[in-house]
């Protein structure tokens, strides 16, 4: 894709989430076009414009606005699609080899996993007994699974920045709005 293109893209967004653009100011949204435009230059602009459609129409997205990083989830780049998406990625967490789309999936819960197990250890002072249920869950079980080990460490967190984070992923999860701003959760106050 290139910059114009981005362009178009994070404008489509602004029609469909009015604040999205206005709220960044001026320079953070010629960062925000920098740096999409970087992640994006490998990719087809009709498949992440089909994809942020799929992201608008989606109603659990009601009111969100889309992430670079979901509008790549499962799309290949140009030099994949002339592949014929057979490469083979490493995950970056469990280092199992993958396809491009198999590896997007797999990354996302492996991430979760891992998450899962780092607050496991910290909080609850335990290991999780059986990670390969974890990865075997369907994705709903596994969602319910994460939110109510979220829950359950909330009150034990005592960094703000971890703190606020979880509430953030607890609130939107039942379909509410984040309670904090990114700048929030950052701040160290």
């Amino acid at each position: 894709m290139t910059r114009l293109e981005v362009k178009e893209l994070v404008d489509k967004i602004q029609i469909y989430r009015p604040y999205f653009r206005s709220r960044l100011g001026e320079k953070v949204y010629q960062d925000l076009l920098v740096e999409w435009s970087r992640i994006l230059e490998p990719y087809d602009y009709e498949d992440i414009q089909a994809k942020l459609e799929d992201f608008l129409k989606d109603e659990n997205n009601y009111g969100k606005e889309p992430d670079v990083y979901q509008l790549i989830k499962g799309v290949l780049t140009i030099k994949d699609k002339e592949n014929g998406g057979k490469s083979q990625i490493a995950c970056q967490f469990c280092g199992r080899y993958m396809t491009k789309l198999e590896l997007d999936i797999h990354e996302d819960r492996c991430r979760s996993v891992k998450y899962l197990q780092r607050i496991y250890r910290k909080y609850l002072k335990r290991e999780i007994i059986d990670k390969k249920e974890l990865y075997n869950m369907d994705k709903d079980n596994f969602d319910k699974a994460y939110i109510r080990v979220l829950e359950k460490v909330l009150p034990l967190v005592t960094d703000n920045l971890e703190k606020r984070g979880i509430t953030n992923v607890i609130e939107t999860y039942y379909g509410r709005p984040p309670k904090y701003t990114y700048r929030e959760v950052m701040s160290n106050e």
